[in-house]
């Protein structure tokens, strides 16, 4: 049985290939490694490796035109992530509903400005760019709210000045109304 078998250059390509000698990757250093630890957690809010490539994975998902352009987009979303700056979990979690928020508005505005774009593609993308942004503005004040930085109002209605006291009308700040609650002869009531 000694037959000459022909080279077939297809099966060639399959053949196992002789294992080349690679460099052994070094192992990186503690300091480069708890300097990456600390940057996830200033983009994610979260120590928690599992939830950080879980999020990362659910904002670069909604990139639109994420195949080919793989480095781009998760450089794109790190870096919106980092200025966003969540401070925990749930912060975290705000912030990449931020992003896909953002990124899918600006998908649908960019479809309506397409050459030869019929007007009901218009009118439709132009909608759901507008759904998107308000989805946009309301986490923004979520995350503000969270974050302690949502505006407060508090009236006063009625304001009692006896005999010899002193009242102030006008812009009243926290730390000014504490000060006039000290004066003589002034008592501040809320109804």
């Amino acid at each position: 049985m000694n037959s000459k078998r022909r080279k077939n250059p297809k099966l060639d390509a399959l053949a196992p290939v002789a294992k080349e000698k690679r460099p052994i990757p070094k192992k990186c250093p503690e300091a480069v490694e708890q300097a990456f630890r600390n940057w996830m957690k200033q983009v994610f809010g979260t120590e928690d490796r599992d939830l950080q490539d879980k999020l990362l994975g659910q904002a670069v998902g909604a990139v639109p035109d994420f195949m080919g352009k793989e480095m781009k987009s998760f450089d794109h979303v790190t870096a919106a992530l980092h200025g966003i700056g969540p401070a925990d979990e749930l912060e975290g979690m705000l912030a990449v509903q931020m992003v896909a928020t953002h990124n899918m508005a600006m998908e649908c505005l960019k479809r309506a400005a397409l050459p030869n774009q019929i007007d009901l593609g218009v009118e439709v993308n132009v909608n759901r760019s507008t759904k998107l942004m308000r989805t946009f503005a309301s986490l923004t004040e979520a995350l503000n709210r969270y974050r302690g930085k949502g505006e407060q109002k508090m009236t006063v209605e009625h304001v009692h000045v006896y005999q010899g006291g002193q009242a102030i009308v006008g812009q009243v700040s926290q730390t000014t109304l504490r000060s006039v609650r000290r004066l003589p002869g002034v008592t501040i009531e809320r109804e």
